[in-house]
């Protein structure tokens, strides 16, 4: 359940970016990779055990095993296993 949130901070993404027809330029991509950031932030900090889980996933679920991935470059085992799993299910 927590996996559904992890693109919420695409809503606070422009449209224009979002609906892209073709590969974004460098500071269109910076503004992409925001989402992220944006995700956890509508998430915030909670008591609810789901909710810090979709916050964890809304940060990591870009992040990649070798660290090329965004937002913290994060390698291997670092990267929390339920963003892993979503990074795989999207």
């Amino acid at each position: 359940m927590a996996g559904l949130l992890h693109d919420i901070g695409k809503i606070g993404t422009p449209d224009a970016i979002l609906l892209s027809p073709g590969k974004l330029n460098q500071d269109e991509w910076k503004v992409m990779q925001q989402h992220v950031h944006i995700g956890a932030e509508i998430l915030g900090e909670h008591d609810s055990p789901l909710l810090q889980m979709a916050r964890v996933i809304a940060l990591g679920h870009h992040e990649r095993f070798d660290g090329s991935g965004y937002p913290h470059g994060l390698v291997g085992d670092a990267i929390p296993v339920e963003a892993r799993i979503i990074a795989i299910a999207d």
